[in-house]
């Protein structure tokens, strides 16, 4: 297992076979340790919609046909309509990946929404791997 972590909550995760890319903000993020066209990911996981977890994911799944994990609803508001290949999750359930499974489960997260606007669920992914992973989102 090989973890890579790319800058504020963007990690590459690689076990030999499968790329899986977490909140992939590097555009624009001066401690950003690739590139968007440095990476290859099999996977894209974002775990809500603020843009510093979401701001290189569409450009990374047009260019590499990666689709992308996340709630539904913010398949339905972001991603979906892009034209992306998305696999969604409700908090509290599961995908089935080809290397295993991811739990979406909540986590605590304010909106940073003037108003206090709900932004989407922010998702906790436990991945099976050998040691088990766990990657939740920074503020």
């Amino acid at each position: 297992m090989k973890i890579t972590f790319l800058g504020h909550a963007c990690f590459l995760l690689e076990d030999g076979t499968h790329q899986v890319l977490t909140d992939p903000f590097l555009t624009g993020n001066g401690l950003a340790a690739a590139s968007p066209l440095d990476l290859n990911p099999d996977f894209i996981f974002v775990t809500h919609g603020h843009s510093d977890h979401t701001r290189d994911a569409e450009a990374i799944a047009k260019r590499t046909g990666a689709p992308i994990c996340c709630t539904v609803d913010l398949a339905d508001a972001v991603f979906g309509p892009a034209g992306l290949s998305v696999l969604v999750g409700n908090i509290g359930g599961t995908l089935s990946l080809p290397f295993g499974s991811a739990k979406m489960v909540s986590a605590i997260h304010g909106s940073g929404v003037p108003g206090g606007l709900a932004c989407g669920f922010p998702s906790e992914i436990s991945l099976p791997w050998d040691p088990p992973m766990h990657c939740r989102p920074s503020a």
